[in-house]
């Protein structure tokens, strides 16, 4: 398959990316604490290369590469290989897999460019890399969460999709409505959402209005249509305010009147417990929010965003807020994503996720 000749020291102006390279994605900050590492130690392993008309490709070691050009080295020690475009996808692929390396969209796009490229069946590729046929395919199906052009379009959401897992899309996919799948995903990965947490939501929001793939498309409030209004926005806008005025006012059965509390309330929260509670034990957690933390704290909300999904409404805020609580002096930044429901001509708070900015 390949033939490796002797270690040999070459320039690193006649290096150049694997165009097959399995990683697509490179941490500055990893590069960075590589780059400190090499200048203490040195290189404690050379790089593999293949030698092409124009100079080298890398095989492997793309972050050493760039840990040594920012270390201003002239010359990096490496092996060179002959391989074929086959081999090198192949032998990028494995050697990341090895080190767990790769996320799944790596992975997926890896496993597709061997189906497309090289003719490679679903079952050649799992043989190849020790999956089944159908987690292949499950690794390639995510690769068509979003056509290239939208990933080219925005590079916010190209980088997200190198933080969900395999998993995560397949609950993804169900959005019918692209737009709506983005903002989707932006929301999973910007507050860490698990997959039991996206499949949750989904199990929902397909019981409200139906299968997802037929989803409408999200709308803010600088639209406003049947599907949220600026009446419904105003209520959803002021049941949020109202969260955080009622403590001081003391008006708990108001406060409950606007939660789903006998339909699966929901919260994860940055108090303790730090886990996600449903149901009545949610319900004793607001009200002991309600009773001995909220009064205590001065609050200022700021850039409320709606978007609606039909019956379903996703609103994401910015809290800050200050005080003394227990004996302990309080200031946070909270950053809230809170999921409603429509019941009858009004809307009810079926979800909360509150998380300290920066974590």
């Amino acid at each position: 398959m390949q033939n490796i000749a002797l270690e040999t020291a070459i320039p690193l102006e006649l290096i150049h990316d694997n165009p097959f390279n399995s990683r697509k994605f490179f941490e500055q900050s990893e590069i960075r604490s590589l780059a400190d590492s090499m200048s203490k130690v040195g290189l404690l392993n050379p790089v593999k290369v293949r030698e092409t008309d124009s100079g080298f490709e890398l095989v492997h070691g793309h972050r050493r590469v760039r840990a040594a050009r920012l270390l201003k080295w002239s010359t990096i020690q490496a092996t060179i290989a002959t391989l074929t475009d086959e081999e090198l996808l192949l032998v990028s692929l494995i050697e990341n897999l090895e080190r767990e390396d790769l996320s799944d969209y790596e992975k997926a796009l890896a496993f597709r460019r061997m189906h497309d490229d090289f003719r490679k069946t679903e079952e050649q590729v799992g043989d190849l890399v020790g999956l089944s046929k159908a987690a292949v395919s499950n690794y390639i199906h995510m690769t068509k969460l979003f056509d290239e052009e939208l990933l080219a379009m925005d590079p916010a959401l190209r980088k997200a999709m190198y933080s969900i897992s395999e998993h995560h899309s397949r609950y993804l996919s169900r959005i019918g409505d692209a737009e709506a799948r983005a903002k989707m995903l932006k929301l999973v990965v910007s507050e860490n959402l698990s997959v039991r947490d996206l499949q949750r939501m989904s199990l929902r929001l397909r019981s409200w209005f139906g299968p997802l793939e037929e989803m409408p498309l999200a709308r803010d409030q600088e639209a406003g249509s049947r599907y949220g209004g600026a009446e419904d926005i105003l209520k959803i806008r002021n049941l949020l305010l109202a969260e955080f005025k009622l403590p001081k006012a003391g008006d708990f059965k108001r406060f409950a009147d606007f939660h789903d509390f006998d339909n699966g309330f929901s919260i994860y929260s940055d108090f303790p417990p730090f886990r996600r509670i449903v149901g009545p034990k949610a319900m004793a957690k607001e009200r002991d929010w309600f009773d001995t933390i909220a009064p205590h704290l001065t609050t200022r909300i700021r850039d409320i965003r709606v978007q609606f999904f039909a019956d379903t409404a996703l609103a994401t805020l910015y809290v800050d807020q200050k005080g003394k609580v227990k004996g302990r002096r309080v200031k946070n930044v909270l950053r809230g994503t809170v999921l409603f429901a429509r019941r009858g001509d009004g809307w009810r708070i079926v979800h909360e996720h509150w998380s300290k900015l920066g974590e």
